[in-house]
């Protein structure tokens, strides 16, 4: 697989350290780190992420509104969100986002296990 740029979106960096280190271990996987939601839209732009994992909370702006900016910049990023929503609930507020999944507010090895799975699954559904 070619190689992925995942930036990660979050004040808690020390808290998410571990999850980056994780998606690191993927070969040809680059982890980048904004702290704020106007860094997340600066690297956006300038790096063309294949994925955004976006903080429940960023600053003073929620994740599901951090998502639609991005979209403003790029509507083709990938984005998945960390939340302590309950799917159902997730899944209607996160509607139309197009939001690849929701993961843990203390995400581990299975959550970037998850992400990566779908990551690579849209992004080879996307090469034909």
């Amino acid at each position: 697989m070619m190689g992925m740029r995942i930036l990660v979106v979050t004040a808690r960096e020390d808290q998410l350290r571990s999850l980056c280190r994780i998606l690191e271990e993927e070969p040809g996987c680059q982890v980048d780190v904004a702290v704020t939601a106007a860094d997340a839209m600066e690297a956006l732009g300038r790096m063309a992420p294949q994925l955004v994992i976006v903080d429940q909370q960023v600053g003073p702006v929620s994740s599901l509104d951090l998502v639609r900016q991005l979209l403003g910049v790029n509507a083709f990023v990938h984005t998945a969100v960390l939340s302590d929503m309950d799917e159902a609930t997730f899944h209607e507020r996160a509607e139309g986002l197009g939001v690849l999944c929701r993961l843990s507010t203390t995400p581990g090895r299975q959550d970037a296990d998850t992400v990566l799975a779908l990551l690579k699954q849209v992004m080879q559904d996307q090469s034909y």
